[in-house]
């Protein structure tokens, strides 16, 4: 739909296609990455992520609690995200993403965060595997991330855009063009059926 377009970052595919063999591929990638030197690498990943996510988007430093325990949660949870999406059921996935992009969203994760949040896994990917990040193995990594971004972001806009908030502060900085026309028909939607 054009709205949850306006918010998937421009390189993800769309539609995204998601197979068993895709969610493999990467699952074996990630668990390279999670074992990899004793640890050190998925350490690595963490630490590249959160400085590239928190530099791009600052606001996502008031989601996450401060200091060595927030350290440690920040860790925890990217692991058990990249967990999910490496361990998707394809029978029950569309429902449990769209539930869980509802949930994020009463925790005020805005829908422009979730590009930032996205593209920044695919950067530090990148920046971790280096020259094993192919072009094969990385669109198998667009095509899960997509996907997943696609169906919570379906949860999360259900009647939920904020008209003053596009664009601000994210992937997409203060570029609208065209799509100032798709999210204004979905503010007057979301206005015409708060009456």
């Amino acid at each position: 739909t054009p709205e949850i377009s306006h918010f998937l970052p421009s390189q993800f595919p769309m539609p995204a296609h998601l197979d068993r063999r895709i969610i493999d591929s990467c699952r074996r990638c990630w668990l390279e990455i999670y074992y990899g030197d004793g640890g050190k690498k998925r350490e690595n990943f963490c630490d590249i992520f959160y400085g590239k996510l928190l530099k791009k988007s600052p606001r996502f430093a008031d989601i996450f609690p401060k200091g060595s325990q927030g350290k440690l949660f920040k860790y925890d949870l990217l692991g058990k995200a990249m967990n999910m999406v490496t361990t998707l059921d394809l029978e029950t996935c569309t429902k449990r993403l769209t539930a869980l992009g509802a949930f994020h969203n009463r925790l005020a994760i805005r829908p422009w965060m979730y590009s930032d949040y996205f593209v920044t896994v695919v950067e530090a990917l990148c920046t971790v595997l280096g020259d094993e990040a192919n072009y094969g193995r990385m669109e198998q990594w667009y095509q899960a991330l997509g996907y997943v971004c696609f169906y919570m972001l379906e949860g999360a806009l259900v009647g939920k855009v904020i008209e003053g908030e596009v664009g601000v502060g994210s992937y997409f900085g203060d570029f609208q063009g065209d799509r100032r026309l798709q999210i204004s028909s979905v503010v007057e939607l979301n206005a015409s059926e708060a009456v």
